[in-house]
């Protein structure tokens, strides 16, 4: 049987795991991470960080300015500022603080097979998918087509 929980109940209950030192796998919820990260196919894997590691490329589970928890990529980081975008999302941004961020993803679970976040596939992933910013509209159109 399986259990389906708010984010609002759980994610905090991760990041209290994340910060006591442990690793949490948990399921992609929702399409803003599309196409790589599938809501219902793919899970992930957070763990902790020094921030030093929160650098452009690097997805993390994160609180936004509002308060909500957002697992985004960071796009930009200037001074004690981090800017998250979806990876399916176009032009709508998130800011944070790395006092905010509880994960980083350090591996991504697709279809039964892991995919260290750190690894070159992912992380060459990483810095293409954010260098095809301009771009990125007609190739989600694409994929949303397929």
């Amino acid at each position: 049987m399986k259990k389906v929980f708010d984010n609002e109940v759980i994610l905090p209950e991760v990041a209290r795991l994340i910060e006591q030192g442990h690793s949490v796998t948990i399921p992609v919820r929702g399409n803003s991470m599309n196409p790589f990260l599938a809501d219902g196919r793919d899970c992930v894997t957070l763990g902790g960080f020094v921030p030093e590691e929160l650098q452009t490329g690097v997805t993390v589970l994160a609180k936004d300015m509002e308060g909500r928890f957002v697992l985004h990529r960071i796009i930009a980081r200037r001074d004690d500022r981090l800017i998250l975008q979806g990876d399916g999302n176009l032009r709508q941004t998130e800011e944070t603080t790395p006092a905010q961020v509880a994960g980083k993803v350090i591996a991504v679970i697709r279809k039964g097979k892991r995919y260290a976040a750190d690894g070159v596939l992912w992380r060459t992933y990483s810095y293409c998918w954010v260098k095809l910013a301009p771009c990125r509209r007609y190739l989600l159109a694409l994929y949303r087509r397929l």
